[in-house]
């Protein structure tokens, strides 16, 4: 089964999963994107690859396991690529644009692989944990690509959407996972 908990950064994704990990027998995939250095990002074309980097370390974190639950998924990459590439697109050239818009189409058609996608919406104020970033303007422009490609993807689907406190977020993907077995 190949499960992920998506949303923008700081709305709960890896709490949720650490209070999963000891009760759901999958594999976990930790963020990766906390594995790529945050200095790129004042640099546009580096920025750029280090987001396509996060999405092809996802994929490859993903192939090597047949089952398990992650911290985001491919869906997650693509609104963070389409975010960087929007902010930064006059300072790529032609091919990297087109590299990155085709890592994007990819992504989204890569998340209907998925068994399950619980998406968490935003429901409190960003947390400063010196990687991510603080702006919740472009926390919500995340969560806006995020939460309209999951519609796009799965239709709306209110049991796969988490709110709550932890134990009601894990109540909530818990009954999910227990009606499919």
């Amino acid at each position: 089964m190949k499960v992920t908990i998506i949303g923008t950064h700081s709305v709960g994704k890896t709490t949720l999963l650490k209070a999963l990990e000891p009760i759901i027998n999958l594999p976990v995939i930790t963020e990766v994107a906390r594995r790529f250095p945050k200095e790129l990002i004042d640099n546009p074309i580096m920025e750029m690859k280090r987001q396509t980097d996060i999405y092809h370390e996802q994929l490859f974190e993903e192939m090597i396991l047949d089952d398990f639950i992650s911290d985001r998924s491919t869906l997650d990459n693509a609104a963070y690529m389409a975010r960087a590439m929007r902010k930064h697109h006059k300072d790529i050239s032609l091919n990297q644009y087109l590299y990155v818009f085709d890592c994007i189409r990819e992504a989204k058609k890569h998340a209907e692989t998925y068994d399950h996608m619980f998406y968490v919406p935003i429901e409190f104020k960003v947390v400063d944990d010196g990687f991510r970033c603080t702006d919740e303007n472009e926390r919500k422009m995340i969560d806006r690509y995020i939460s309209s490609w999951w519609i796009q993807t799965r239709g709306y689907d209110f049991e796969h959407y988490i709110t709550g406190t932890i134990s009601e977020r894990i109540n909530k993907i818990m009954k999910v996972l227990h009606e499919e077995n």
